[in-house]
């Protein structure tokens, strides 16, 4: 890698050996089949061709970096451009290259030093669990009967564990999170398994993006009817 003044230059080889590792390492841990979170696929190109200005790059770069899908498209456009475009990329191409595999470059300093690279830790992820063992779930989405106080959850990146009603049985279920019209904000997929106390269904949850209020979670395996059971969302911590 060769730099000269403020301006860092990257070759075609490096380039694509970031990208690669990049890929792999991003499918293995954000796969993010449901897409949530995803800007346009217009606003990853315009990310790929140099189209938003830096300043105001850091929260789409920080989800690309995180999300297997929009790291493929943007690899693509990136792709694409290579082949159009003769010369090395500057600072702005190395920036979202290295971004991408979780390191990124300090700031330039008002004084033009050199920039070195930062350790960034990929996004904070909590344990969650919310109990409806004494809920008695509807299938209408109008309500749900429980003895308990309705349960919380923060809006946060969660690997969640949803307790569920005695006699549930095991499997796969898909989840939703929905906001008190009904609407479908968040989705996500779990295993449910007898844990020896409770039937706890298991799943890895993204709420970053929803406001706090009240919300339902509603769940359904194989081809079965929803069952809805109440939320309230708290803000992340």
């Amino acid at each position: 890698m060769e730099h000269t003044g403020t301006e860092l230059h990257l070759t075609d080889r490096q380039e694509k050996r970031f990208l690669r590792e990049a890929r792999a390492a991003i499918r293995a841990q954000f796969p993010n089949p449901q897409r949530s979170g995803c800007p346009k696929p217009n606003t990853i190109r315009d990310l790929a061709l140099r189209r938003i200005p830096l300043v105001e790059t850091g929260d789409l770069v920080d989800h690309v970096a995180t999300c297997a899908p929009c790291f493929d498209t943007y690899r693509r456009y990136r792709r694409n451009r290579r082949l159009a475009q003769v010369g090395a990329p500057t600072l702005l191409a190395v920036l979202a290259v290295l971004a991408l595999v979780w390191w990124w470059p300090h700031r330039l300093s008002r004084n033009h030093s050199q920039p070195h690279l930062a350790v960034v830790s990929p996004p904070a992820i909590l344990k969650a669990t919310v109990d409806y063992r004494e809920f008695s779930p509807t299938r209408s989405g109008e309500g749900t009967i429980g003895s308990k106080p309705t349960p919380h959850l923060h809006t946060a990146l969660l690997d969640l564990a949803i307790l569920l009603p005695l006699g549930t049985d095991d499997g796969a279920y898909a989840i939703e999170f929905r906001t008190a019209a009904g609407n479908a904000v968040a989705q996500a997929t779990g295993t449910a398994t007898w844990d020896g106390r409770a039937e706890v269904l298991a799943a890895r949850v993204d709420l970053r993006n929803l406001v706090e209020g009240e919300y339902t979670i509603a769940l359904r395996e194989a081809d079965g009817s929803w069952r809805i059971y109440p939320l309230i969302l708290e803000g992340g911590k």
